[in-house]
């Protein structure tokens, strides 16, 4: 048996505020001397793309917000970041992106398994250069 452990986050409403994810990442890492081995974030992370995407989300107009997630760049995110989908999530555009890898998605964020089998575990495709 190997004596190695893997360390995560568990993160959960993020709601488009990638910038918690970030700061938690940085925060961990401080704390444990170490970036951690992953990122689990347990819904609705609000990954949106685009005004597209924000209009497939089911939300109440008065919290409809594009978040940060568009304006994340390849390296923003010190570890691989897995989200389970909640109730506000752009599934449109993850169904999309798991079928099409010419989607460019602009952050290291993963489908875990089909969504068939866990409603709406996620992670996005790497980032593709421009």
């Amino acid at each position: 048996m190997s004596n190695q452990s893997t360390t995560f986050l568990a993160i959960g409403d993020v709601h488009g505020q990638w910038h918690c994810i970030i700061d938690a990442i940085s925060e961990a890492t401080g704390i444990l001397g170490h970036t951690p081995d992953m990122v689990l974030q347990v819904g609705d992370a609000e990954a949106l793309r685009d005004e597209m995407d924000l209009e497939t989300v089911h939300v109440p107009n008065k919290y409809r917000s594009m978040g940060a997630f568009s304006a994340l760049a390849p390296g923003d995110l010190a570890c691989p970041v897995y989200f389970i989908g909640g109730n506000h999530e752009p599934y449109e555009a993850l169904d999309t992106a798991e079928r099409d890898a010419k989607v460019s998605i602009p952050a290291p964020i993963s489908r875990v398994v089909p969504q068939k089998v866990l409603t709406g575990a996620h992670r996005w495709p790497e980032p593709r250069p421009p």
